[in-house]
């Protein structure tokens, strides 16, 4: 991933295309060059670490990568806020790309030539800019987890399958599990402490694996209609321009359902989708 453009979901940060005021016009010279004569590496605290950005930089960035795509309180606005924490995150990320870029272009400058104190801060800067990313994308992560419009109706699907399931299959696998039970008795004599209990902890825990594996049979039998269907509906339509509008249907119903069941990437939904057209106008020349 280019580490000039960072995306969390509603917000992306880009700072390649506004790469900011400098942060420090008097800064330390670098091994060949100074600031007056070019791009100067940030300065370096102590630990190792840059300082904050000077205030018109922050304002600069608050005011292109967060108060523009955010309703504030009383403003009434189209355009949905970005996910909590997210913009607090890419701002964070957006200093370090700043940092990083200043420091690219003085290495760029000096042909690689660093001092100690130059690589301490790179490596350091690195380190931080690595740690926020991983953060920012586990906000976002979270977030999509717990507050996604669309949990996706296939998981949704199987776990209703799986529990209609569940529920016819737990009289049968019940008195199963007693029968073992009192077999079991028989061959071992002594009493066994919660027979009963175990009982129905193994009907259980078998009744939820069988009902996980017949919603799968069921999800695999309707996707595979999916194809079939098409195929049996053009084998009884004889004229063309009736069986192309066949498969048009067919496809646009096809990403309809992607789109509703699925939680695919637009990339992944457009490569499932010209194969299912794929497949199906193949068949249709045939």
């Amino acid at each position: 991933m280019d580490p000039g453009a960072v995306s969390s979901g509603d917000a992306i940060v880009n700072v390649d295309s506004h790469p900011g005021t400098p942060i420090d016009e008097k800064q330390e010279p670098s091994s060949k060059g100074s600031a007056d004569e070019g791009p100067s590496w940030p300065k370096i605290n102590p630990d190792g670490t840059t300082p904050v950005p000077d205030a018109e930089l922050q304002k600069k960035y608050w005011r292109e990568r967060f108060s523009t795509v955010f309703n504030f309180p009383g403003e009434k606005s189209d355009r949905e806020p970005l996910k909590p924490f997210s913009r607090l995150a890419n701002l964070s990320i957006a200093y370090y790309q700043h940092d990083l870029q200043r420091m690219e272009e003085t290495l760029r400058k000096n042909e690689g030539v660093l001092n100690d104190e130059q690589l301490r801060s790179l490596r350091k800067t690195l380190n931080d800019y690595y740690t926020a990313f991983k953060q920012a994308h586990e906000v976002n992560r979270i977030y999509e987890d717990e507050n996604e419009e669309f949990q996706g109706i296939r998981d949704r699907y199987a776990k209703l399958v799986a529990a209609i399931v569940e529920v016819f299959l737990m009289p049968p696998l019940f008195v199963l599990a007693v029968a073992r039970m009192a077999f079991r008795r028989l061959i071992r004599k002594p009493a066994m402490d919660g027979e009963v209990l175990g009982a129905v902890l193994f009907s259980l825990d078998n009744s939820h694996k069988l009902a996980e594996k017949i919603a799968s049979v069921v999800i695999a039998i309707i996707a595979s209609g999916s194809l079939l269907g098409p195929m049996i509906a053009l084998s009884y339509i004889e004229e063309m321009k009736y069986r192309l509008l066949t498969v048009c249907l067919c496809v646009v119903a096809f990403s309809m359902c992607l789109m509703l069941i699925l939680r695919l990437s637009t990339m992944d939904l457009v490569g499932v989708v010209a194969g299912y057209t794929g497949i199906l106008i193949v068949y249709l020349g045939t």
